[in-house]
């Protein structure tokens, strides 16, 4: 999401509108990989901890301007896309984007 687009209007405010469409979108899908227990770092040989780990402007990123898509969207036909888009457009024009 732009700097425009988030200096008039909240990324809350765009998801609950593309929910309203029934657009399958969330807020966030993942955390950083440094905070999941995928990342590995407890069971790793060398004695490192990322507990404390902060990556100011990846959390930011993700907080504040980006939004997941469900993939399903991406194996749909042509005309599914376009409905997609259509709706995009709505929500767009609703937010006097």
């Amino acid at each position: 999401m732009s700097k425009f687009f988030l200096k008039k209007y909240q990324k809350k405010n765009f998801i609950n509108a593309c929910k309203k469409m029934n657009i399958n979108i969330q807020d966030e899908l993942y955390k950083p990989v440094y905070k999941t227990p995928e990342f590995g770092w407890k069971s790793s040989m060398i004695k490192v901890n990322y507990k404390n780990t902060k990556c100011k402007n990846a959390e930011s990123i993700l907080k504040n301007k980006v939004v997941w898509l469900n993939f399903i969207h991406f194996i749909g036909d042509k005309n599914f896309l376009d409905q997609i888009l259509k709706s995009f457009k709505i929500i767009f024009n609703n937010l006097k984007i």
